[in-house]
């Protein structure tokens, strides 16, 4: 195998570890950097730390929220 090959299969690799822990945009994601948000309440946790529900809101705005944040729970778990 040539070293030019080699390169190219170590790049393929940094980049999904990379999309790995800092999600798809490049930045690093709420997950990664508030570990104790995670599990089926983390998401939840999580937008009560940013104050998300000083205000009333409907289920669609916390479902959206949590997606937004990347947690995907079912209508249930929420």
């Amino acid at each position: 195998m040539d070293q030019e090959k080699i390169i190219k299969q170590i790049f393929v690799r940094l980049e999904k570890i990379e999309k790995a822990v800092f999600g798809k945009d490049g930045t690093e994601s709420d997950v990664i950097r508030h570990p104790n948000f995670k599990g089926a309440t983390g998401g939840l946790r999580l937008l009560i730390s940013k104050g998300f529900f000083s205000r009333k809101k409907n289920f669609g705005e916390i479902k959206k929220a949590l997606a937004d944040n990347d947690y995907h729970y079912s209508n249930q778990a929420i």
